[in-house]
């Protein structure tokens, strides 16, 4: 069912982009909605708020928004490029970060990680 989502969501942006030309400005509606909907379903009882640390604001904000720059960058790739190519960076980011971490650091990962 996820796969199937992602498929559709790529589609639907990728159609988007026709009439709205604006990927940046697409993922800010996407986070508005998503928003919007989260709260909904804490006000429906889904889950309880928890206060991000004194000490965490910092790391959580710069966290928030390097994501959501990925996000935005993401539809950017994809206003700009084929849906083939856009699939084949997100499917090589996993194992280029792999490479990364033994180049840089000399770590290994498992396929337990």
């Amino acid at each position: 069912a996820n796969f199937v989502a992602a498929i559709m969501c790529i589609s639907l942006n990728r159609e988007t982009f026709k009439s709205f030309p604006f990927p940046a400005a697409l993922t800010t509606l996407h986070y508005a909605v998503a928003a919007i909907a989260i709260e909904f379903v804490h006000v429906a009882g889904g889950f309880e708020k928890r206060p991000v640390p004194l000490t965490q604001r910092h790391n959580f904000y710069l966290l928030v928004c390097c994501w959501s720059a990925c996000n935005a960058l993401s539809n950017v790739s994809l206003d700009r490029n084929s849906v083939g190519f856009y699939q084949l960076v997100k499917i090589l980011v996993t194992p280029s970060l792999v490479a990364f971490d033994f180049v840089v650091y000399g770590r290994r990962t498992t396929l337990l990680q």
